[in-house]
Formats: C-alpha cells, sequence, structure tokens
C-alpha cells in the first residue's frame, strides 16, 4: 500500500495490496455502528483511519491496542500539521476528541473475534439452565 510518507504503519500494511486494504478497512468509524466523517474541515483523514483499522484487525494484545491508538493520533496530528491553515488547531482538537474516543471506547472493536479477549469484552452467552448441561449418570 503506498502509504503517506511519515505516518506510522506497520510493514504489514505498507505491503498490503490496496484491494486487502479496502476488505479489512472501513475507513473512519465503526464498521456496523457510528459512522464519522473520512474529513476533518476538508482535510482527508482517511488514511489515518485505514491503518488504525488494520492496527485493530491483527493487533493481538492490550500493548498493540495502546500503539494502535497512538499512532492513530500521531497520523492524524501528521496530517494536520502538513496541511497547516487555519483550520489546523480546530481539527487538532477534534483529533484529540478521536483519539479519546478510540482509546477508551474501541476496545470492544479491538478485541472482536480475538483468542486473547478480556472477559470484559467477550459477547455475553445466554445463561444455560440446568436442562442444558450434561449431567452425568447418578446425579
Amino acid at each position: 500500500m503506498n502509504v503517506t510518507r511519515g505516518l506510522k504503519a506497520p510493514a504489514s500494511y505498507r505491503k498490503a495490496t490496496e484491494r486487502m486494504v479496502l476488505e479489512l478497512t472501513n475507513g473512519c468509524g465503526a464498521r456496523n455502528g457510528l459512522k464519522v466523517p473520512n474529513t476533518m474541515w476538508g482535510l482527508l483523514i482517511i488514511e489515518a483511519c485505514r491503518i488504525h483499522d488494520w492496527e485493530y484487525t491483527f493487533g493481538e494484545t492490550l500493548q498493540a491496542k495502546i500503539e494502535a491508538d497512538k499512532n492513530f493520533k500521531f497520523n492524524l496530528n501528521y496530517l494536520i500539521v502538513q496541511r497547516g491553515g487555519v483550520f489546523m488547531y480546530p481539527r487538532m482538537v477534534r483529533a484529540n476528541t478521536y483519539y479519546l474516543f478510540v482509546k477508551y471506547s474501541g476496545g470492544e472493536a479491538y478485541w472482536k473475534g480475538k483468542a486473547n479477549c478480556p472477559p470484559e469484552h467477550l459477547e455475553q452467552s445466554p445463561i444455560e439452565t440446568p436442562d442444558e448441561y450434561n449431567w452425568p449418570e447418578g446425579n
């Protein structure tokens, strides 16, 4: 994938084809949830969002989530500073809001489907009734 010079992205993202990136990422916002614009006052930020999605897809540990969120904040601010202009500071405030959102509310999206998911992020399964258990003979 052709990544904007200066952005933090894993080697696997840089090596991926555009088709792979489009299939595995969705840009800003949750795939089936919160809709977030791919721009901030005219600045296209979708590349930072796709890198973040990629890191969430392939990350396996809490440390990897923390790094993905930090990279997201860095990449947003990098794009903002490179563009400059009169909207630079309002964009930086919004970028910090995006960062804080994924930092504190991105756990469910990050852990979904991962084998080592912490208990607080596991999907709640219905409570089994005693009739659903395989009781051993004689009990």
